[in-house]
């Protein structure tokens, strides 16, 4: 088992493990015929539409959805083999129909030494409370 310490909306993790960035919908409604993306910085690592999965290259192999979850409106991404690298903000998106909503994840290398990625989420604030589940207003 992967040992991982989810703060809220951060998470962090040791180099070489899995880890899950948080994501779920309010309410629970399946998110099967949704469009999930997820991104760091401003560019879409992994894309689920119709049914597929797609991750960037320097992911590949790396990055899924639970798709037993999407049913319970459970979008987390598992990143597997974690690199230092993959330290940043992740930003999750659901699409479905006309409306789009998204979440801000933090994911960090756990005993990295490094502290620079708490300090900047804790100085924006935003970051110290859980994550809030995406809301889908009823079509």
């Amino acid at each position: 088992m992967a040992e991982s310490r989810d703060h809220g909306n951060k998470v962090e993790t040791y180099v070489d493990h899995e880890v899950t960035l948080p994501c779920h919908l309010s309410p629970e409604i399946s998110a099967v015929a949704m469009t999930i993306r997820w991104f760091k910085k401003t560019q879409c690592i992994y894309l689920y539409k119709r049914g597929q999965g797609t991750e960037v290259r320097g992911y590949k192999g790396r990055l899924c959805l639970i798709t037993q979850e999407l049913e319970r409106g459970n979008v987390s991404l598992k990143l597997e083999r974690f690199r230092t690298s993959d330290r940043g903000v992740y930003i999750c998106q659901v699409i479905h129909g006309k409306q789009l909503r998204e979440v801000a994840v933090g994911l960090n290398a756990r005993n990295s030494g490094c502290s620079c990625m708490w300090a900047f989420l804790h100085s924006i604030g935003s970051f110290m409370n859980p994550p809030p589940p995406i809301t889908l207003v009823p079509a």
